[in-house]
């Protein structure tokens, strides 16, 4: 055996599959409205089991703090106060949204609709909870929806990988924070991609495909809908889809998507980056890979 020439440095040796149960990963974050501390997702493997938890450490560093102990803690969001933080967890069985007051106090599961919530935003004033989760209305299930003797599938598009069979459309709900019934924003045949509020909290942007066509190749567009509710109205449309959309703090909204036309988008089409100005994208930066996620 060579000797060892730098005794500060740890022996290397082989890596095991077991080494692979040790592993840990940062991953969800979020940022305090006043930039001093900054909350995250602690992923751990357990027992042969995924867990996930929140901890949060000083923007300037320092020893990081867990804030929450279930199984499965995820998504965090602040308040717009930064007083409290939103979150998802499954330890009441289902992905559901809970609210952690950070002055001190046990988090508290928060209304949502039946099904599995995979997004949870704060409303501008605070006091709603913008929420995307399943319509409730199963589309292909034929008897009882919890137990179907079979399914009627009428639309190419009918299942994912990683989601398997998409049963329920993904729709919007609104929630108050201190209770009440959620409500379904977005019709239950209208299947949403993602969802933003607008910065005077009277408007939520989404991404969808509306059209009949969306049964065979879904290409969502940027929407609006008013808080209060009503018709969507379209916010920004390119050649080919919209991934993701955002407003800054003074009302423009930025984009991004794919402007190859659909008849000629080749598999490696690149997304770019649009600002919005009188309801056309402008492009700003070309040329972001597509297998990033945003």
């Amino acid at each position: 055996m060579v000797p060892n020439r730098f005794p500060c440095v740890p022996e290397q040796r082989p890596f095991r599959p077991r080494d692979l149960l040790r592993e840990v990963q940062i991953q969800e974050l979020a940022v305090s409205p006043d930039g001093e501390s900054i909350v995250y997702a602690r992923r751990t493997i357990e027992g042969g089991q995924y867990r996930k938890r929140l901890w949060r450490v000083a923007w300037r560093g320092g020893r990081p703090e867990q804030l929450t102990h279930g199984d499965l803690d995820a998504r965090p969001r602040f308040s717009p106060d930064g007083s409290a933080l939103v979150f998802l967890s499954r330890r009441s069985g289902k992905s559901r949204p809970w609210l952690l007051p950070l002055g001190g106090g046990d988090p508290r599961e928060l209304p949502a609709p039946a099904a599995e919530v995979a997004d949870a935003r704060w409303s501008p004033d605070g006091h709603r909870l913008l929420l995307l989760a399943g319509s409730g209305e199963p589309r292909f299930s034929v008897g009882d929806p919890s137990d179907p003797v079979a399914r009627r599938i009428d639309r190419l598009t009918w299942r994912l990988d990683g989601l398997g069979v998409r049963d329920e459309c993904t729709s919007i709900w609104l929630v108050g924070v201190d209770g009440g019934r959620p409500r379904r924003l977005t019709a239950p045949d209208v299947d949403v991609m993602g969802a933003s509020w607008s910065p005077d909290g009277q408007r939520i942007g989404f991404m969808a495909d509306l059209r009949p066509e969306a049964a065979v190749l879904e290409l969502p567009q940027a929407w609006s809908i008013p808080a209060s509710g009503g018709r969507p109205r379209p916010l920004a449309e390119l050649p080919s889809e919209v991934v993701t959309l955002g407003w800054s703090s003074a009302g423009r909204l930025a984009v991004i998507g794919v402007d190859e036309p659909p008849e000629l988008l080749p598999a490696w089409a690149n997304t770019n980056l649009y600002v919005v100005e009188r309801g056309a994208p402008r492009r700003l930066a070309p040329g972001l890979d597509r297998s990033i996620g945003f």
